[in-house]
């Protein structure tokens, strides 16, 4: 995986500070001789000293410099819960109160208040929880030839077509936390620790969570989908689980947004971000096309990097479209 660094500090550079003015102390009734008291936090401002201040602070409406500064701005930087409160607060123009905020914009403002790192962090403590909960049905079923809790998880905790036509359709959510090997979680969750925090800071909790759950989800979909209609009798996959779809949905977001951004492959070999989501889903989708192999679920790869990218495309769709109408989310 990758260190992602760049779009942070573009963030940081689209804020601007406001024109802090000191006000003068107003003028005494004493005689002429006496001279207005100067205090540390007063100071008399001369039409100059206005214009000197003026021309070494950055002017308020000025621009950001490039439009991935913009997007940033506008679209992420700001509080989303200002940008709902904003919206709710205008005025419909014909006199009427404005709309009362809906279930999901309040569920979305409230959720908006967590830091988005404590997300990543609870996030992965839900992981390392299953995955003990796996390793102790695991050594009972060995040890005590009690299978009644691996049984319990595979049906909860596994996305297979049995579980789904049975009715266990929140396996689609569950699998996404479940990881049955030390390997597999360590390196999902080095993943996640890489990528998540730097879009996570950029979207919001809220939309940081859209995210990672519709990547799992539509990794998961893909995942049945090729389990129902693959034709290859040599690869078979019993069932589905792990972070990976979700994880790679949060990497082509971040990379389609920042495509110029380095991405370190193995902490080492620097690559543009383009060429690491295109090279990732061409390899999985070749894997799911011909790969006798059936260890990895390169379909549901496939599937996570394509809903990131999708949803980055319309993120920049829609707070584009609605700058260029004027619109102020």
């Amino acid at each position: 995986m990758s260190r992602l660094l760049p779009g942070l500090g573009a963030l940081r550079c689209a804020i601007r500070r406001p024109i802090s003015v000191i006000r003068a102390r107003p003028l005494s009734s004493s005689p002429a001789t006496s001279k207005p008291r100067l205090t540390p936090s007063t100071s008399l401002l001369t039409n100059e000293r206005v214009n000197a201040l003026w021309a070494r602070q950055p002017h308020p409406s000025a621009p950001p410099a490039s439009m991935t500064h913009r997007f940033l701005h506008r679209a992420f930087s700001s509080s989303p819960l200002g940008r709902i409160r904003d919206h709710y607060n205008r005025s419909s123009g014909n006199g009427r109160p404005p709309p009362r905020p809906g279930v999901l914009d309040m569920i979305r403002a409230r959720v908006n208040r967590w830091n988005p790192l404590h997300v990543v962090y609870i996030i992965m403590a839900l992981n390392a929880i299953v995955f003990l909960a796996w390793q102790y049905a695991i050594s009972s079923w060995q040890r005590f030839r009690d299978p009644s809790l691996y049984n319990w998880m595979w049906k909860n905790f596994i996305l297979c077509m049995p579980n789904i036509t049975e009715g266990r359709i929140w396996t689609l959510v569950t699998s996404t936390f479940s990881q049955m090997s030390t390997a597999h979680i360590f390196f999902n969750m080095l993943g996640l620790y890489f990528m998540a925090p730097a879009v996570a800071g950029l979207l919001g909790a809220f939309n940081f969570l859209g995210l990672y759950i519709g990547g799992g989800l539509f990794a998961g979909i893909c995942s049945l989908a090729y389990q129902t209609f693959n034709t290859n009798k040599t690869r078979r996959i019993g069932g589905s689980e792990g972070a990976s779809g979700a994880i790679y949905a949060c990497l082509a977001f971040y990379g389609t947004i920042f495509p110029q951004a380095t991405f370190l492959l193995f902490f080492i070999i620097p690559a543009r971000a383009w060429m690491v989501v295109g090279g990732l889903f061409a390899w999985d989708f070749w894997q799911a096309i011909t790969s006798r192999q059936g260890l990895t679920d390169s379909a549901g790869h496939a599937g996570g990097i394509a809903f990131g990218v999708a949803s980055a495309l319309y993120a920049r769709h829609k707070y584009l479209g609605s700058w260029r109408r004027g619109f102020r989310m």
